[in-house]
């Protein structure tokens, strides 16, 4: 809070890489799991729409945390 920039840049750059963050996991997921494991994932599309919806609704989860609790540390806690 002691940077000259607003709370909502704060938490839309946290939203932002946190959504990244588990769209890169979730690819490097789907791709080892392929590779290593002959795993069969069904249509890429398909496949690629789910990991976005539940990457998104992991990030809505966590802002939604975020916004019931205090401290950072109890942020942590509930995630």
């Amino acid at each position: 809070m002691a940077a000259p920039i607003g709370r909502f840049s704060v938490v839309a750059g946290k939203a932002i890489v946190s959504f990244l963050l588990g769209i890169i996991s979730m690819g490097v997921l789907v791709v080892a799991t392929t590779f290593l494991m002959d795993a069969t994932w069904g249509a890429p599309l398909g496949v690629a729409l789910l990991v976005i919806a539940g990457v998104l609704a992991a990030v809505g989860i966590m802002g939604l945390v975020a916004s019931f609790v205090k401290t950072p540390e109890g942020a942590g806690n509930l995630g």
